[in-house]
């Protein structure tokens, strides 16, 4: 039930490291009393442990057995008439078959009914560290099984119950230090001596509609199978927890230097005083500061015209490991990750020849499906070329919603909407299955399903300046998407060429937020609409402060006010031109931009730099430690710069000549990562525990 073996393994491991220092850490510059045979952590550390494993565990787990399976089933014949002669046609259909399984179990008030025990922590004979632990939790637990023949159900049984379940289980940890690093990694042989899995309370709620007597009596007799059950298994759940632990070998290999930083507080908390205060505690202190860095990872998704690369590093981001091309070939407009789960990944994978696909990872860039794709169907031609999925993405033409048809092209008529491909994909702040796709001809889609499916926004198209929007240099596309975290029903996008819009309710009605800006190259210089935004960007901590980089004529702008107002800040930035801008994570005043020459698009006087200001605009400094200064003649396009979260920001830029280049102190010096890539579109980065 849940995760038990990852609990076990964060245990382990935790406990280990305070074995560790426990039974190693005792001053060394006076003669030691011996350590005691055995010690129990304090009740702050038992608090720590168990609060940091609530943590690790999700609140519920959920598990299927058939769920959903159909098989094909014979659904009557077809009768055509074709050049006079009378053709028949079996018909076959997809129905529900077979017997179908689910259950569900959850954490019943986590923060008052799941408590982690640790005791016996001793120094054994044979030189490994032994301990105790007892894990106890509440639990809801709901089940269904339904049995489904050629699309019939034939039944359908559910049923709920509370159960409290104990584990308890004793093991010797073995420890190796890789003393090659510093601070050396330690690897742990964890083994469980002996265990033991109870249900010390166990009721049926329901079954079906039925309650009263009759769950009552089947709840008692439940749980007499339950324990018999048990009591059978736990002859075998040392074996299985072993088996368990050894195909974990990888991830019992941790950084003392994680240890040290992340699990300080808990670790000296639970130390007696004389331990606290010793020298080889006092020492780790400047190694915990030096391995801040360590801690974190950086995931870098890098979209290309040639496929994607994913670039990850640990948190000094000096060494790096690249891997790909994923979707060899095709354009990688963009890809990004989840904020609420980093494994879930979103690409926008297009083609002017096969199409759009939209590719999802659920592990992190491992491996790869096509949500949209439903099983079962290939995702390649008879002929084995690439299945596109351009129908994915229709436009809302009902008569309530989708009225506007038209927009402005380039010669000035009027032109249908025609979906040509996903310029961005936007994960939502809170739901993992949720995301946004901005799509050229202008539009924006919702999918609440994780890309299976997709819906217009259409409020945004039925806008009433739509018929006056009109294509780019590149065409009309929706290419920003920003959520305001302080109001979920906030949402910015930009367009170009067409400007930024803004809507306060969700999608359903929205407001084109332009004013204040200029173009010297529209028949009117300040019109509604018919801007071309290269780019939007805000702080979290200050949603209502918005930066822009606009076409040339225009620069770099800037709204205290959610886009109401905008007010240029160029300050003596070289050019007006550019395409990306970017806000440090943790300074909501400091943005970022990447100035080119407006007529060559590349850098002016071939010196590439990144100008950083520190006012939120008009004052700039050019950023060029580790950039060409001659002979660079490369561009930087709208979603090819990102910020990581880490203390020390990094900032992130690929361009057009294949280069990504990361600054792991805010922009004071930069190092390339990759070189020589296909021409970088995006660059998106992921700040991973």
């Amino acid at each position: 039930m849940l995760s038990w073996r990852r609990m076990a393994l964060v245990v382990l491991a935790l406990a280990a490291a305070k074995g560790v220092i426990a039974l190693v850490g005792a001053d060394q510059s006076q003669p030691a009393a011996e350590p005691p045979d055995s010690f129990t952590p304090s009740p702050e550390f038992q608090e720590w442990i168990t609060n940091l494993v609530r943590q690790q565990l999700p609140e519920d787990y959920e598990k299927r057995k058939n769920w959903g399976h159909t098989a094909k089933s014979f659904d009557g014949v077809s009768i055509k008439v074709e050049d006079g002669r009378i053709k028949t046609h079996r018909k076959y259909e997809q129905k529900n078959d077979g017997e179908w399984q689910m259950y569900r179990v959850k954490l019943k008030d986590p923060e008052e009914k799941f408590d982690i025990n640790i005791a016996n922590i001793r120094k054994l004979p044979n030189g490994k560290v032994g301990l105790e632990i007892t894990v106890v939790a509440s639990l809801e637990v709901f089940g269904r099984q339904s049995l489904w023949q050629h699309g019939v159900q034939l039944y359908s049984l559910s049923a709920e119950a509370d159960a409290r379940v104990r584990l308890w289980a004793s093991a010797e940890i073995a420890t190796h230090m890789d003393l090659t690093r510093f601070p050396p990694d330690i690897s742990l042989d964890p083994q469980i001596t002996a265990a033991r899995l109870e249900i010390p309370d166990f009721r049926m709620r329901r079954i079906g509609e039925f309650h009263g007597p009759v769950v009552r009596s089947l709840s008692h007799a439940t749980r007499e199978a339950l324990e018999s059950k048990l009591e059978e298994d736990n002859q075998k759940i040392v074996d299985k927890l072993n088996r368990a632990i050894d195909k974990q070998e990888k991830k019992l290999k941790l950084s003392l230097a994680d240890v040290l930083k992340s699990k300080w507080n808990g670790l000296v908390k639970g130390l007696s005083p004389s331990q606290r205060s010793s020298r080889y505690n006092l020492a780790l202190r400047p190694i915990i500061a030096e391995t801040e860095e360590i801690m974190a990872a950086v995931r870098v998704l890098v979209g290309t015209k040639k496929g994607a690369f994913i670039l990850t590093a640990d948190g000094k981001r000096k060494k790096w490991t690249v891997s790909g091309p994923l979707f060899s070939g095709w354009e990688i407009y963009h890809l990004k990750g989840s904020p609420v789960d980093p494994n879930r990944i979103y690409a926008s994978q297009t083609s002017g020849w096969f199409g759009q696909v939209i590719q999802r990872s659920d592990d992190g860039g491992k491996t790869w499906i096509q949500p949209g794709t439903p099983p079962g169907e290939p995702t390649t031609t008879p002929e084995g070329m690439p299945k596109g999925e351009s129908n994915k993405f229709v436009y809302d033409t009902s008569p309530e919603t989708g009225k506007l048809t038209t927009h402005q092209f380039y010669d000035g008529t009027q032109h249908p909407w025609e979906f040509k491909r996903v310029w961005h994909v936007e994960p939502s702040l809170n739901d993992p299955d949720t995301v946004y796709a901005g799509v050229e001809d202008a539009a924006l889609f919702r999918s609440t399903d994780g890309g299976k499916s997709w819906q217009e926004l259409a409020g945004l198209r039925g806008h009433g300046t739509g018929p006056k929007w009109s294509p780019g240099a590149g065409g009309m596309g929706l290419h920003t998407i920003i959520f305001d975290p302080s109001n979920p029903k906030r949402i910015y996008i930009a367009i170009s060429a067409a400007g930024n819009f803004r809507t306060d309710d969700g999608g359903q009605t929205w407001k084109a937020i332009n004013r204040g800006l200029k173009s010297p190259y529209l028949p009117e210089p300040t019109p509604e609409v018919g801007f071309c935004v290269h780019r939007i960007a805000l702080h979290p901590s200050n949603p209502n402060v918005l930066f822009m980089q606009l076409h040339q004529g225009g620069g770099i702008f800037r709204s205290d006010n959610g886009g109401d107002l905008w007010q240029e800040v160029n300050g003596n930035l070289p050019t007006d031109f550019g395409f990306p801008i970017d806000v440090h994570a943790h300074e909501a005043s400091t943005i970022y931009s990447v100035p080119m020459d407006p007529y060559m698009r590349v850098p002016p006087e071939g010196k590439l730099r990144v100008f950083r200001s520190k006012t939120g605009g008009n004052e700039w400094e050019p950023l060029t430690k580790g950039l060409p200064q001659e002979n660079c003649y490369v561009n930087v396009l709208r979603d090819a710069m990102c910020v990581d979260s880490l203390d020390d920001c990094g900032v992130y830029f690929g361009t057009t000549g294949g280069q990504v280049y990361c600054s792991a102190d805010s922009g004071n010096s930069w190092n390339p990562v990759v070189r020589d890539l296909p021409g970088v579109l995006s660059v998106e980065v992921q700040t991973l525990p």
